[in-house]
């Protein structure tokens, strides 16, 4: 499953960086240095700006990058890792940049013809009476360019709205308003051009959020999800459209809800999702036959 001649090359796996999600990168690089244990590997945790001297200095040949958010998941290290020519795991600087932006994302999906949730873009001040009248009583604001749930917030009225507002606004200019659905929470995990299984999932918090992901241990996990076939087959088929409409390749996970009327809604696209012990690519994997040692290495080979 490995590339040619990995076993003679240096890696150097990158992990915790600057973002909000810096503790959650840190466990993903954990892991997945002791999955690659057999190989010449190496963890790097340096500030982006110190990363192509570090890269160099180690004589780095391939990078698996095990970053989340901020410069990690936005562009900026693949761009690093492309003038120095060093390959990597995963998508590429524009499709990670794109799938970053929750606002470019859903522009995309629109145009794909594919469903997603009803939604605002805004960079200053509005109403909440205009909020409830394009998108309803019951909303959730998220930073455009966040990934965690970091910055999320629901709003139903004009004080939370307020608060919501603010919360987000910590996070970046542009904030995503997002009518709040009601359906069953789902993701799929992309491995190369194959769907992963399907997981459903459900959390006593108001949301998934940040604390619900990675602090709580009284969230549900459905794996296989318990849908029928002909249901798993068609949110694995719109989640692998849309990875492919933002130009991911290699490896990465789709978020999904139902709304009211049970039809499927995307939400966003993560190209570097979470390798933890909570984290659902390894979760479905699992599910699929693999160990995570194998993830890893698939990963590496379908990117």
């Amino acid at each position: 499953m490995t590339r040619p001649n990995l076993m003679d090359k240096k890696i150097g796996v990158l992990y915790g960086g600057e973002s909000a999600e810096r503790q959650v990168s840190l466990e993903s690089g954990k892991l997945t240095l002791e999955a690659l244990s057999a190989f010449n590997a190496v963890g790097i945790d340096v500030p982006t700006k110190e990363l192509a001297d570090e890269l160099q200095k180690l004589k780095i040949e391939y990078c698996f990058i095990a970053l989340h958010g901020g410069a990690g998941e936005d562009g900026t290290v693949q761009a690093i890792l492309n003038t120095l020519q060093i390959p990597y795991s995963g998508s590429d600087v524009t499709a990670c940049a794109v799938a970053m932006d929750k606002h470019l994302s859903k522009l995309v999906f629109k145009g794909a013809g594919l469903p997603t949730a009803p939604s605002l873009t805004v960079d200053k001040a509005v109403s909440w009476e205009w909020v409830v009248s394009q998108l309803g009583k019951k909303v959730i604001l998220k930073p455009t360019c966040e990934g965690s749930s970091v910055g999320m917030q629901i709003a139903t009225d004009e004080k939370s709205f307020i608060s919501a507002m603010r919360l987000a606004k910590e996070f970046g200019e542009k904030i995503l308003i997002e009518q709040w659905l009601e359906g069953e929470e789902l993701t799929v995990g992309i491995i190369g051009k194959e769907a992963l299984p399907v997981v459903r999932f459900s959390t006593p918090s108001e949301f998934y959020d940040y604390h619900a992901k990675y602090e709580r241990d009284d969230n549900s996990y459905f794996c296989p999800s318990g849908l029928s076939d002909e249901k798993e087959k068609e949110i694995q088929a719109i989640s692998l459209k849309a990875f492919e409409a933002l130009g991911c390749k290699g490896w990465g996970r789709v978020d999904l809800m139902t709304d009211n009327e049970g039809n499927i809604q995307l939400l966003e696209v993560n190209t570097q999702p979470g390798l933890t012990t909570h984290s659902f690519v390894p979760m479905a994997a699992d599910v699929a036959g693999m160990t995570f040692e194998q993830l890893i290495l698939a990963i590496i080979n379908k990117s």
